[in-house]
């Protein structure tokens, strides 16, 4: 089963398709497999939503309308994986409108799949407010172009670049910021980082809860082995890996054990 990045543009207020893009990825080998993009005739395109995409009522004049593409549309969607940035609050709802106005039954992914909610539990909010625009900026990919095809490959190489990002966080003690952020700099009463040291000099494991990687906040069982990086990361034995691995300080949220717990949210009471 295929993974299709789609993006659309629309009139705005969006009460229109005027662009469709999509290209789909072999599921395991993540290649491309196929794209297509069409822009799509409106008489609902004015200034506004000119300014947002540049798609022009010129542009569009010998576009298809929308009926005239739903069936390509329909057939590159339909009971695949879908992934797209803000997918779940927009282009979903926005294709399903279009099937609805013409009287078709809308396609229906088999898993959806939105990157800007992924990225804002894993990711973080190193790029503010983790919208594309942000995202783009923020790898050196340029700016969001508003086009559906373009924005389309931006995602792909956003989430390509976050997943290399935190897995040689993780896995290699690979440290994306240059500089401490605030909360970094060992302090005194970072209650955090004295039960960390603690369940370190006793060689015991602790519980930690991480506002981060695949399982953000859910309390995993480690084994503190060192600080790296001027105290930025911990490398650790994680039971729920079988594996060393880094976690950031300033991510870690609670320690825990079978006597106590402490939390970052203690320290700024």
């Amino acid at each position: 089963m295929s993974l299709v990045f789609y993006d659309i543009e629309t009139t705005i207020p969006p009460a229109d398709i005027i662009e469709f893009g999509a290209i789909v990825l072999d599921r395991q080998g993540l290649f491309e497999q196929e794209t297509f993009s069409t822009l799509i005739r409106s008489d609902k395109i004015n200034n506004w939503s000119i300014d947002c995409n540049g798609i022009t009522r010129e542009m569009t004049k010998d576009a298809p309308e929308f009926a005239a593409v739903a069936d390509r549309i329909f057939s590159i969607m339909d009971g695949r994986i879908w992934a797209g940035h803000n997918i779940k609050s927009f282009d979903n709802v926005h294709l399903a409108k279009a099937f609805e106005k013409i009287g078709r039954k809308p396609p229906e992914p088999l898993l959806c799949v939105d990157t800007l909610q992924i990225l804002r539990r894993t990711f973080g909010t190193r790029a503010g407010d983790m919208k594309m625009a942000s995202l783009g900026k923020l790898f050196g990919l340029g700016q969001e172009q508003h086009r559906a095809i373009d924005d389309c490959r931006m995602t792909i190489e956003v989430l390509k670049n976050c997943s290399m990002t935190m897995l040689m966080e993780e896995h290699a003690g690979y440290c994306a910021e240059e500089e401490p952020c605030a909360g970094e700099v060992a302090t005194p009463g970072d209650s955090v980082l004295d039960a960390v040291n603690q369940a370190m000099s006793e060689k015991r494991d602790i519980w930690i809860s991480y506002d981060g990687g695949s399982n953000p906040c859910i309390p995993r069982q480690i084994r503190p082995e060192k600080w790296v990086h001027e105290l930025r990361l911990l490398e650790a034995f994680c039971h729920q890996s079988q594996i060393n691995k880094n976690f950031t300080r300033r991510k870690i949220v609670e320690v825990r054990n079978e006597e106590w717990a402490v939390s970052r949210a203690d320290d700024e009471e």
